[in-house]
């Protein structure tokens, strides 16, 4: 992962987060620097520091040479890049623009404002969708369990832990889970021991209980199945003698 500083020759306004590999990326603004462009301001304005990969983009894309540009195949090519990527071509460029005086700079992690580094101690590393809620869980080891909206769309975590993506129009920042879901005793290893101590498979019931795999199959109706061939270990003992 790489991060740069979006400034100019005395101001740090964000901070931009780029897997060279997914080709993913974010920005966080530095909410500690109160003379901001205005694009940042107005996320500020509404209480939102993080730009997701959407609006991250629309930001890129006002500062670069758009993809309908006559010679853009030549530009490529002296850039050394093999195809059209708007993150690509704002890094190559190192930010510049001729809209203002702001650059990119490259830096470490250790580089990074310090509430910047607080708060990424949030970043999500895992979550657990129930009806209408979710357990999330954050790199700090505190759990927080969220109310979300009925009938969405099955949710992912993207790359960096600072989001989880419903859709375009619903998307769940770490920041927003972390300050308003209500606090959960439960933690990320409580779900993991859970699931090595109580989800078998065929070949995990066979082996403990000596059931043959047939004799699954046959009681199979009366279990409930977690996922393909997944039992929880409960279940198989409630239903084995009977």
């Amino acid at each position: 992962m790489k991060i740069y500083e979006i400034r100019n020759k005395n101001l740090i306004y964000a901070y931009l987060f780029f897997d060279f590999n997914t080709k993913n990326y974010y920005i966080e603004i530095n909410e500690d620097n109160e003379c901001q462009p205005i694009f940042f301001k107005l996320f500020l304005n509404n209480n939102k520091k993080i730009l997701n990969n959407y609006w991250t983009n629309r930001f890129i894309s006002e500062r670069i040479i758009p993809y309908e540009r006559q010679n853009i195949g030549n530009i490529l090519k002296e850039n050394n890049i093999s195809y059209y990527s708007e993150i690509l071509m704002y890094v190559k460029s190192m930010g510049k623009s001729s809209m203002d005086d702001s650059f990119l700079k490259e830096i470490k992690e250790d580089d990074l404002n310090k509430n910047i580094k607080k708060r990424r101690k949030h970043l999500i590393i895992d979550f657990m969708l129930l009806k209408n809620k979710m357990i999330v869980f954050f790199k700090n080891n505190k759990t927080k369990i969220i109310n979300i909206e009925e009938n969405s769309n099955i949710p992912f975590l993207s790359s960096f832990g600072e989001e989880i993506i419903f859709d375009n129009n619903y998307r769940l920042d770490y920041e927003y889970v972390y300050s308003h879901g209500k606090k959960s005793d439960l933690t990320y290893n409580d779900l993991i021991n859970y699931m090595k101590l109580n989800l078998y498979n065929s070949h995990d019931i066979e082996e403990e209980y000596n059931i043959s795999r047939q004799y699954v199959n046959k009681i199979n109706q009366r279990l409930i199945k977690i996922k393909n061939n997944i039992y929880l270990k409960n279940d198989i003992m409630l239903n084995k003698n009977n």
